[in-house]
C-alpha cells in the first residue's frame, strides 16, 4: 500500500512543479513522460494482482505447448511471430 501513496506524492510533487515551469516546454514535455513511464511499469510488471491473474499464469505455462481449448487469437500469434508455436 505503501506504494501507492509513494507514487501518488510523487507525481502530485512533479505536478506542481509543472505549473511552474510552463516556461520551459521542453522539460514539461518530459515530465510528461516521465510520468507516463512510471505509471506504465508500475501497472504492467505488478505480480500477483487482479481476480484473473492465476488463469492467465496457468495458460501461459500451458501454451507453450499446442492446445486448442486454452489458445487465445492474440496470445496465439504472438507465440507464432516468436516462434514458439
Amino acid at each position: 500500500m505503501e506504494i501507492y501513496i509513494f507514487i501518488l506524492l510523487f507525481l502530485a510533487f512533479l505536478s506542481c512543479i509543472n505549473i511552474y515551469i510552463k516556461l520551459f516546454p521542453t522539460l514539461t514535455l518530459g515530465i510528461y513522460y516521465f510520468c507516463f513511464v512510471i505509471l506504465f511499469l508500475f501497472s504492467g510488471l505488478r505480480y500477483n494482482v487482479g481476480v484473473d491473474y492465476e488463469g492467465y499464469e496457468s495458460m501461459y505455462g500451458q501454451s507453450l505447448y499446442y492446445n486448442e481449448e486454452l489458445r487465445e487469437g492474440g496470445w496465439h500469434f504472438r507465440m507464432v511471430l516468436c516462434g514458439c508455436t
